[in-house]
């Protein structure tokens, strides 16, 4: 034990209770508060005033609230809930809004940070159901899988896509790794695994989309949009099986033997018209002009045009 504690010890047990007496004699000594001051008119006119004001306010609310219950005045609404505003952040309504599939006019992206990007939560099947496959990402093919271009009744462009969740962008999953019980593992260390891109596109679970638009686009009527078109879709089968109900099956025409039913020559317009359908009010056609005339398709020679070998040996021999 040390020398220190030794004396404070001692000294506390002999004069311990000597300074007890003496700090209750002190309390004992302490004069009392007595409240002197008085809050009146002439003396502090300005906390008079406050405390009338209060008094009339409570009367103010008592004869507000008689006069609610009794049925002759309405609940008063605040200052800020009675501001009508002239417009809300965000115009939500889709009623004379409307927004479809785009081949034609693409949203140019030569970065890929070069644009505005929104976020929204969708189905991937859900997206396919509604939109078809999409095309190949030509200008996100880093990071996605599919695109799809909108362009709505304001002429602008939309590109929708996925983004990084696919194993196409995070590789082949660990085999042998249990991605289910990582409870042990603090977040930032946890695996995720990833769908391929087939269980990606059947998949029913919403995923991060992203969307990029071009300037000043009133991108959030176009977000409503899309999100009432994928969760509530208008026909009740796929788009493909539309697109192939109404214009049959998807044909390259590049066999030339084989008669195509939705292709007929007589429809081509390069078939049915010519320069002389064209001609103004008292304009002749040029005879010498080849082009008065519909141009007359080429035809694929039959086989009796067929130059026989055999033929060509019996002439070489003769000579």
């Amino acid at each position: 034990m040390s020398l220190v504690s030794v004396i404070s010890r001692n000294f506390g047990r002999k004069y311990r209770g000597a300074f007890a007496g003496v700090v209750d004699n002190n309390v004992e000594k302490q004069p009392k508060y007595v409240h002197t001051t008085n809050y009146n008119l002439e003396q502090f006119p300005e906390y008079t005033k406050k405390l009338k004001s209060v008094v009339d306010a409570e009367k103010k609310e008592e004869e507000i609230q008689k006069k609610i219950e009794s049925g002759q005045m309405q609940k008063p609404v605040p200052r800020r809930k009675r501001r009508i505003y002239d417009r809300p952040r965000f115009d939500t309504n889709i009623q004379n809004y409307d927004a479809w599939l785009n081949f034609d006019r693409q949203l140019p992206k030569y970065l890929r940070d070069s644009l505005i990007v929104r976020k929204v939560n969708l189905a991937p099947a859900k997206v396919a159901f509604a939109f078809g496959t999409g095309s190949l990402p030509l200008r996100n093919d880093k990071v996605a899988t599919r695109e799809y271009d909108f362009e709505d009744n304001n002429f602008d462009t939309f590109l929708l896509y996925d983004h990084k969740q696919t194993t196409d962008y995070w590789g082949d999953n660990e085999e042998g790794y249990d991605y289910e019980n990582q409870g042990h593992l603090h977040p930032n260390k946890r695996q995720r695994k990833y769908p391929t891109e087939e269980e990606f596109w059947k998949s029913e679970e919403e995923y991060p989309f992203r969307f990029n638009h071009s300037p000043h686009a009133d991108w959030m009527k176009f977000k409503t949009w899309l999100l009432d078109r994928v969760n509530n879709p208008k026909r009740n089968v796929s788009y493909e099986q539309y697109l192939t109900e109404k214009y049959g099956p998807l044909e390259t025409y590049d066999n030339y033997d084989k008669t195509y039913e939705n292709l007929k020559s007589s429809e081509f317009a390069v078939l049915k018209y010519s320069r002389g359908d064209f001609l103004k009010k008292g304009e002749k056609a040029d005879e010498k002009d080849p082009y008065m005339k519909p141009l007359v398709p080429p035809k694929k020679l039959t086989d009796e045009f067929l130059i026989d070998p055999s033929h060509d040996q019996e002439q070489e021999a003769a000579k």
